[in-house]
This record gives structure tokens, C-alpha cells and sequence, in this order.
């Protein structure tokens, strides 16, 4: 591990070798041939010293809750693959309002409508829900009475990747989900990594253990350089899985 570290980053092998065995160990199953290389995932925080860096049992996302609800333990997760509030129409229309009554009508439809989605997510036995993209302030609203602990993820690639973690579908209209569909972690939880404010989400399945390196560096070339010494680690723990046999490399062998 030294060797193929301290090629790359010269003088911080002990450090990022010692982190990246540990994240190994963690995600390693019963039977080794069934290592995963994506069940070890880096995330990047600006500042501080590659010593910094920490291994977390668990998926680290770099996003805090959007409700107050900050810890679940035995989570039943939703993934919503879509933004969560009410569906506008394509064409523009024009309401007449006559009145403050109309007016209370027309504003208490809406909440009526995403008060029922809500509900249908609760009575579900739903505790955390992960979306895409935008998240109205009436939905965090309703969220909010229900106790549901909520995420917001932009990218839908890590959206993906959390619900293959937790083995959760992705949902792609509003309503309440199956069983089947919803995904479960053993907790759920807040936590702050120099001060930036993240939710760690970790299942403690034998054969599903995922480990996040947290990288800590000055510059983002530097996180870069890490990241990559990381994949070229793992990878190389799966050959030595496959084959223990190794041999010097850059013509050490024949000199």
C-alpha cells in the first residue's frame, strides 16, 4: 500500500496508506472476492492538512437536514427523482378573485395537496426523504409537522449512487411509495466535519459496508492528487485479493 501511495504523493504514505487500509477493512465482506471498489467513496473538504483526513463507516453526504429533525435511527428512506412541490401547468391561466374568501381557497388547495403527500409519506412509515433538484418552502413546511428528517441533492449521479447504498428506487412522481421502494439505513445522522455541516448515512450490513475517506487538503489540486492515490489504492487491494503475488515495478526487478 506505502509503495503505491508514496508514488504518487512522496512523504504522506504512513498517513493516506493507514486510512485507506482502514476504509478497506471496514467495507471488506466475509467472502474477500467480493470486494466492491464503490463501496469506498472519497468526499473533498477544503482546508487543513491531508492528516486531517478521516475514514467514516458509513455514505457522507455535504448537505445538513432541511428540517430540524437531525438524527433517525433505523431509517426507512424515500429517494425522490424529482423536485418536491405541487406540478404547475404549461399554459398560463387567469384567476379571478372577487374576494378574501377566494383568495383563501385558491392558496388552502395547494396546501391541501402537498399536506396529503406528506401525510401519505408519514403513514408510509417514511423517516427520511432524499429528492432532486428544488424543494418548496410549504413542503419543508409539512415535513417539518411530521417529523421527516429531509435532504436535497443536486447531483443525480450521487442521488443514484445513495439509493444503490441503501437499496432504495428511485421514485419519479409524487405519492406514496411501496415498500418495496424504500430504502433502510441503520441511522441516520448530522454531523460536522471542520464546520462543514454534513449527514451521514450508515448501513451496518456484512455484506454491504460502505466507508467514506473524508480528504482534507489546502488547494483542490491537492484533493485531486488524493483522490486519485485513493482509486489507484483500492484498486490495487482488489488485484491483490485476485493474485497475493506481486513484483517490483519501474524495472526495480531487473536492475
Amino acid at each position: 500500500m506505502k509503495s503505491v501511495v508514496g508514488a504518487k504523493i512522496y512523504g504522506q504514505e504512513d498517513v493516506v496508506g493507514s486510512i485507506i487500509a482502514d476504509a478497506c477493512l471496514h467495507a471488506m465482506p466475509r467472502d474477500p472476492t467480493k470486494f466492491s471498489i464503490d463501496n469506498i467513496r472519497t468526499q473533498k473538504v477544503l482546508g487543513g492538512s491531508v492528516e486531517e483526513s478521516v475514514v467514516i463507516h458509513g455514505l457522507v453526504v455535504l448537505r445538513p437536514s432541511l428540517t430540524t429533525v437531525m438524527e433517525v435511527k433505523d431509517a426507512k428512506i424515500a429517494v425522490f427523482n424529482t423536485p418536491i412541490e405541487m406540478q404547475q401547468g404549461e399554459t398560463k391561466g387567469t384567476v379571478l378573485l372577487k374576494n378574501a374568501e377566494d383568495l383563501i381557497n385558491y392558496t388552502k388547495g395547494e396546501e391541501d395537496q402537498m399536506e396529503k403527500f406528506v401525510k401519505e409519506l408519514a403513514e408510509a412509515g417514511v423517516t427520511v426523504m432524499i429528492c432532486q433538484g428544488s424543494i418548496s418552502e410549504l413542503a419543508i413546511h409539512f415535513l417539518e409537522k411530521y417529523k421527516i428528517m429531509t435532504l436535497k441533492i443536486m447531483s443525480k449521479f450521487e442521488l443514484r449512487r445513495i439509493a444503490k447504498a441503501i437499496g432504495a428506487t428511485l421514485i419519479v412522481k409524487l405519492g406514496a411509495p411501496t415498500p418495496e421502494e424504500l430504502g433502510f439505513a441503520h441511522a441516520v445522522e448530522f454531523q460536522e466535519i471542520s464546520s462543514q455541516k454534513c449527514t451521514v448515512i450508515r448501513r451496518d450490513e456484512e455484506e454491504n459496508k460502505i466507508a467514506t475517506i473524508v480528504l482534507r487538503g489546502s488547494t483542490n489540486s491537492m484533493l485531486e492528487d488524493l483522490e486519485r492515490v485513493i482509486d489507484d489504492a483500492v484498486n490495487n487491494v482488489k488485484c491483490v485479493i485476485k493474485d497475493p503475488r506481486l513484483l517490483a515495478g519501474a524495472g526495480a526487478a531487473e536492475i
